[in-house]
């Protein structure tokens, strides 16, 4: 784990809720779609060429305005993370006997992005952009897949990482009315923790409990979000 880049959230917290211009409170809901894949190695070296898994991103935001164009924005939500790729890219099998199914990771986080973000316009329509970094607590991870036309499903809670932290950066826009303001948002985000640890798990297939261990390979997620919502403001 990078753990330099761990202390990112936490440094952008200290410095802005100790800063004496803080003047107003952003609250708000989003959702939208995450569109994730994972970089690594298998046991060989060689490269796995994971696909992306679409996945839905669900929560809230939390904004300390500091004047007119800087906010600390922290977006604490539910996020489905993951991706696909082939059993003969990862695991060492013999494709004419087994065929080469098609597997998936598919977890499942509560993250909190902790961004600076700055607008660019005085007027009802916003444009801003958007830097920091990003921490990710693990609720559970699921292996499915197919082994000879047999289901193939396994539990990988215990051997993902807790926590995952990230660079975000993003931009998006937002329209002011009186009462309320509606925005919409594209982020992208690199993982830098090696979220698998390895160990032992038991796999089902078709019915039939294996044990299986799985090795510490390097395995990082990264991904594109895409959001929208609607929030109000308070003081000030």
């Amino acid at each position: 784990m990078h753990k330099r880049f761990s202390f990112l959230p936490l440094f952008l917290v200290v410095i802005l809720m100790t800063s004496p211009t803080f003047a107003q409170l952003e609250l708000g809901v989003q959702g939208g779609v995450n569109v994730t894949t994972l970089r690594g190695d298998n046991v060989d070296g060689e490269e796995i060429d994971f696909q992306s898994r679409n996945g839905l991103a669900l929560g809230g935001i939390v904004g300390f305005l500091f004047g007119d164009a800087l906010c600390l924005y922290l977006q604490p939500m539910l996020l489905q993370k993951g991706a696909v790729f082939t059993a003969a890219d990862a695991f060492e099998i013999d494709t004419t006997l087994f065929g080469n199914p098609e597997v998936a990771f598919e977890l499942a986080y509560l993250e909190v992005p902790i961004m600076l973000r700055f607008d660019f316009a005085d007027g009802p329509f916003k444009p801003y952009l958007m830097a920091g970094g990003s921490v990710a607590l693990h609720l559970g991870s699921d292996f499915a897949g197919e082994f000879i036309d047999l289901p193939v499903e396994a539990d990988l809670t215990d051997v993902i990482e807790t926590l995952e932290f990230s660079a975000d950066a993003g931009l998006g826009f937002r329209y002011d009315f009186s009462v309320f303001s509606l925005f919409a948002e594209a982020h992208y985000q690199y993982g830098f923790t090696d979220i698998l640890k390895g160990g032992e798990l038991e796999i089902d297939i078709g019915g039939v409990t294996l044990p299986v261990n799985v090795p510490d390979l390097d395995v990082r997620g990264s991904g594109f979000r895409a959001i929208g919502g609607l929030s109000f403001r308070i003081g000030g």
